[in-house]
């Protein structure tokens, strides 16, 4: 089975989703701008805090996406020390 999720994953980055290599989009719902804004908060620091970008891309995930992906994404993102690390990655670049 785990080769299996590496392949569908390889898949999903090779298509160049922008929700970091996880689906921006299913059947009638596109939240792929939503990833996009959320990466560009990141990137160029443009909220105070990774809580405020957190919480700005959740509000656009339940507007576009089924509400248990936009749940799932959040809380991911919320917990993931690697999303940490890119904020204060990011953070670090721009200083």
């Amino acid at each position: 089975m785990p080769n299996l999720l590496k392949k569908i994953k390889s898949k999903i980055c090779e298509r160049g989703q922008k929700c970091s290599c996880f689906i921006d989009r299913m059947f009638k719902w596109d939240w792929s701008n939503c990833c996009e804004e959320h990466d560009k908060d990141y990137i160029q620091q443009r909220t105070a805090t990774k809580e405020i970008a957190d919480k700005k891309f959740y509000k656009c995930l339940v507007k576009k996406a089924p509400k248990w992906i936009a749940k799932l994404m959040y809380s991911t993102i919320k917990k993931s020390k690697i999303s940490k690390g890119y904020w204060e990655g990011y953070k670090k670049n721009k200083s």
